[in-house]
């Protein structure tokens, strides 16, 4: 009887172990599927821009590039709706600032233009979705943290005909305005890369490799941890890979604090590191473990956000950060509402509307932002 028990636990355990690894691999199957489809999508949209296929959008752009108002006052007497991530945050805020700025440029009246806070809660975005349904806007800008909530947001304002634009992280069967995450990470890597050489000669005086990933926001934004770690790996091999903690830290710097301060605990004889984060909030949380721990001095640390919102402007104002990839929130209003005021007429928008990327670094913090 004993043995039996024995030969159908082992059973039981190979087969959780097969299954499990079965998953995994289908998983990253997966995920190359999905990234393939995507690059498919942007070069084919790269494709029809050069036909002109998006001539109005582009139009629109170019005006609000400009800060000038678009012919005709496309957005008068109708309604445009913004759910902001957190408005809270300085990076969701120069968001919100710049949407508004460009509506008025449409023709949107103050009254039109429908402002809610997400609070960077799935629950509080859900009920948000719905209070922007109930008020039938012309279109609907979506900046939420659950890509599940996204899902079921692009599935109703699809149902109800209303078009909608995510930012950040997608929202299915709606056009993205945000960054490259891949690309913009991978960038972000390179750099790091070039200041590894520059201050310490290589990566083989480097103790820890911290890389903050935020999950919750969905496949899309855990790319801006994944594209950094593909660009060391690319340049110093796998081995690289046995120096790289790679952890999840929210999206802010109370629920990254503990985190880092875990990673730091776990290492506790590294003199040099490198710590970055994909967002400026999450920094600051990294910062104030790397000081409570004491074991990192300032000049053996690169300290690498992204996003440079004005707290990372600030950050690296006082030199308490190296660099920061810009993601130009005061821009996303550019193409959030160019984008949607041609879709309110009928027009195509590029799938993915992506913003431009800078490294900025104390030595040319003024030159970006003067």
């Amino acid at each position: 009887m004993k043995r039996t028990l024995k030969m159908v636990l082992v059973f039981l355990v190979l087969a959780a172990f097969l299954f499990g690894t079965g998953q995994l691999f289908a998983g990253g199957t997966q995920e190359k599927k999905e990234g393939a489809s995507k690059k498919a999508e942007i070069e084919a949209g790269k494709e029809a821009q050069a036909k002109g296929t998006y001539a109005t959008y582009e139009s629109f752009l170019a005006l609000a590039r400009e800060n000038k108002p678009f012919p005709g006052a496309p957005g008068k007497g109708k309604k445009v709706a913004f759910a902001n991530f957190s408005v809270s945050f300085p990076f969701c805020a120069s968001v919100e600032k710049n949407i508004k700025e460009v509506a008025a440029l449409a023709g949107f009246a103050p009254a039109d233009v429908i402002i809610l806070d997400n609070q960077m809660d799935a629950t509080i975005g859900l009920q948000n979705a719905d209070i922007v349904m109930a008020k039938k806007p012309n279109g609907f800008i979506e900046f939420q943290v659950d890509a599940k909530v996204n899902a079921i947001v692009g599935k109703k304002f699809a149902m109800a005909k209303i078009p909608v634009i995510a930012v950040d992280i997608e929202v299915p069967g709606s056009p993205f305005v945000g960054v490259d995450n891949y690309g913009a990470a991978y960038q972000t890597g390179q750099w790091i890369i070039e200041q590894i050489e520059k201050k310490w000669g290589g990566a083989d005086k480097v103790d820890l490799i911290f890389l903050g990933m935020n999950d919750q926001a969905g496949t899309a934004v855990m790319l801006r941890s994944i594209g950094t770690k593909d660009a060391l790996v690319d340049k110093y091999g796998k081995g690289i890979e046995a120096k790289i903690e790679m952890q999840h830290v929210g999206g802010s710097a109370e629920n990254a604090q503990p985190v880092v301060a875990a990673i730091l605990a776990k290492h506790p004889d590294a003199k040099i590191a490198v710590i970055s984060c994909v967002n400026d909030e999450t920094m600051r949380g990294a910062i104030s473990a790397v000081q409570a721990a004491g074991n990192l001095t300032r000049a053996n640390t690169l300290y690498v956000a992204q996003g440079c919102d004005t707290s990372g402007i600030e950050m690296l104002r006082k030199k308490e950060i190296d660099g920061d990839l810009a993601y130009f929130p005061e821009h996303y209003g550019w193409y959030c509402i160019s984008g949607i005021v041609a879709m309110m007429q009928g027009q195509p928008v590029p799938a993915y509307m992506f913003i431009e990327n800078v490294m900025v670094t104390p030595d040319n913090v003024a030159k970006w932002y003067p």
